[in-house]
């Protein structure tokens, strides 16, 4: 494709750089992969890297991180289950040959939320009141684009008497897309018109959380490079 064309003409003279056999000014060797946890917004993970030069470097990692919270959504409160899990592929550009980079990429995307309530009194679904026994316990669930480009602004440096540990910090937004939101009722079938309320209710929803399309990512890395 194109892109891809753009893309190695682009990159092509970083990679083939004579800086390949020289030392990265207080950041450690061209050529040394490096390995390490993080924590960050997209939750705990390992990280993998290697720095081709001292202009380039990628990196390849996975998050997780799970928690319960309660949360309203157009009226309704919810118990809701969050499940963190994405991995990522990320190029750096190290404009100045150091630990300052530039990163983008794209990471698969498997943030999830689950919900769940049960209403102890009257509530509005599309805007009709409904009792608790009309509705029983809704059920739902809320995802994002599977795929999400990434750019971000970092540091990573060695503040130790040896070059072998560094730490990082970064900072980046994930461009997750609109929500899609799906929800049901357990006395759906038993309640007239309860369907179609909540097909509006779920809509609603979905506008509300629609808004949200980029995901803040900040993160923190130590890593062992070898």
């Amino acid at each position: 494709m194109k892109w891809v064309r753009i893309t190695a003409v682009l990159f092509a003279p970083l990679v083939a750089t004579p800086a390949l056999s020289q030392e990265i000014d207080d950041d450690g060797p061209a050529g040394t992969f490096s390995i390490g946890p993080s924590l960050s917004t997209l939750g705990i993970g390992l990280e993998v890297g290697y720095r081709p030069s001292n202009y380039l470097g990628f990196r390849v990692g996975g998050n997780f991180f799970e928690y319960d919270t309660t949360h309203e959504l157009d009226g309704i409160e919810y118990d809701g289950n969050l499940e963190l899990k994405s991995a990522g592929l990320i190029a750096d550009l190290h404009p100045f040959g150091g630990g300052f980079r530039i990163s983008i990429g794209a990471r698969l995307n498997l943030n999830e939320a689950s919900l769940t309530a049960t209403p102890a009194e009257s509530v509005e679904i599309g805007g009709v009141t409904y009792t608790p026994a009309e509705i029983g316990t809704i059920t739902g669930d809320i995802e994002f684009n599977r795929f999400a480009p990434y750019v971000g602004l970092g540091y990573e440096g060695a503040p130790f008497p040896t070059d072998a540990f560094t730490l990082g910090i970064e900072a980046g937004v994930m461009y997750h897309g609109e929500a899609e939101v799906s929800l049901s009722a357990t006395k759906v079938a038993a309640t007239a018109n309860l369907a179609d309320d909540l097909e509006a209710e779920r809509r609603d929803v979905e506008d509300d959380i629609g808004k949200y399309k980029f995901y803040p990512v900040v993160m923190l890395t130590a890593k062992y490079r070898f």
